[in-house]
């Protein structure tokens, strides 16, 4: 069943503190399933059928013959004329982040080793939803620089992002704004942030 998340990570109007690397304002609103991204290929066979997941596809965690699995969310296993069979799951026996085996759903003969391939955890997206983030990049000289990352469909892998960058004010703080959000900051140095969000980002 899907989870929900709603809110952000600092209250409006409230001084915060960051780190560099870290978020300066998150905002989000979705449902989502536990999963994963698959980060190599998957190519092979399985008793006379052809696994093919590529990298960077996205997995549901699932539970196959009591087991924990990951599942692609559309087809993954195909007959040998290209025709789609069967859902590919897949298990990391050690939990190390690497798939070892995998299985076609339905299929009574069990599961067949692969080639390792790695995943990294993440939440899938359910439906409509939204997660804007605002992370902090220190700052060059006189410059503050920031990144803004826009994600739809996983919460591992940015639909979109762009890099900001804003100039220091010396006698006193500094506004930054984009797409509606505004905040004001106080002191900022390669280490930490001191800062005030006064809006959020502006949905489009």
């Amino acid at each position: 069943m899907p989870q929900s998340k709603v809110g952000q990570n600092v209250e409006l109007g409230r001084p915060a503190t960051t780190s560099v690397g870290d978020t300066i304002f998150s905002e989000f609103d979705y449902a989502y399933l536990d999963g994963a991204v698959i980060r190599d290929s998957v190519t092979g066979g399985v008793m006379g059928q052809n696994v093919r997941v590529p990298a960077g596809s996205r997995l549901v965690s699932s539970t196959v013959k009591n087991r924990p699995s990951y599942c692609t969310i559309g087809p993954g296993v195909f007959s040998p004329f290209n025709v789609p069979l069967a859902l590919a799951c897949f298990f990391d026996a050690n939990n190390d982040g690497v798939f070892e085996t995998v299985i076609a759903t339905g299929d009574s003969w069990g599961e067949e080793q692969i080639s390792p391939a790695r995943y990294t955890k993440t939440e899938i997206l359910s439906g409509q939803g939204f997660k804007y983030e605002l992370l902090y990049e220190g700052v060059t000289g006189s410059t503050l620089n920031v990144s803004y990352r826009e994600y739809t469909e996983n919460m591992a892998r940015p639909a979109f992002q762009q890099d900001l960058h804003y100039t220091l004010n010396a006698n006193g703080p500094t506004e930054l704004s984009f797409r509606g959000a505004r905040i004001t900051v106080s002191k900022a140095t390669n280490n930490q942030i001191d800062y005030t969000v006064v809006s959020g980002v502006r949905r489009q």
